[in-house]
């Protein structure tokens, strides 16, 4: 377990982070709005980055807004982008937008940020920095409004850096 000054991580997640030491997919789901000239829409409530045996998952909490970690086996489109007659789900892949080359994007180091209102044994965060070797890396913030907000590690790492009520902890691949 790793303690933070409020918090501590939980054996489970930290090993689902450790086993983590490469990713090769970017999937966010989405939709095709029939009433919008067929235009593709982002729904990024759910976002999963695949490694070897499965995806790590990321979801909002809805009782919290905070990120939700979790593994998932296969990626699943969300229960709210069913039924609707003027869309199509889909995933939007967006690998090759912060993954790279299609080489499989190797892990440096993964970063949980928790707040008051983080529950780490519950694998809810206030946000994750993943950072690859080479220097790139993503961060995946629950609070934007669309969702979940994926952007690059640096700006993200920076902010709630600054902030005092933030702790991390940074977990490093096996």
């Amino acid at each position: 377990m790793v303690d933070l000054h409020r918090r501590s991580i939980p054996v489970r997640v930290i090993d689902l982070v450790e086993r983590c030491v490469e990713f090769d997919a970017l999937l966010v789901p989405g939709y095709i709005d029939r009433d919008q000239q067929s235009r593709v829409v982002l729904f990024p409530q759910l976002v999963f980055l695949g490694f070897g045996s499965g995806f790590l998952r990321f979801g909002i909490d809805e009782a919290t807004g905070q990120l939700r970690v979790g593994e998932s086996a296969e990626e699943f489109l969300p229960p709210e982008l069913a039924g609707e007659p003027s869309i199509s789900p889909i995933f939007v892949d967006l690998t090759a937008n912060y993954l790279g080359d299609g080489s499989p994007a190797k892990v440096r180091s993964t970063t949980l940020y928790t707040n008051e209102d983080s529950d780490p044994e519950r694998g809810n965060f206030r946000g994750v920095v993943i950072e690859f070797e080479g220097g790139d890396g993503i961060s995946f913030d629950p609070f934007a409004f669309s969702g979940i907000r994926i952007g690059t590690a640096l700006d993200f790492s920076t902010v709630l850096n600054s902030q005092p009520d933030i702790d991390a902890a940074q977990i490093f691949p096996r």
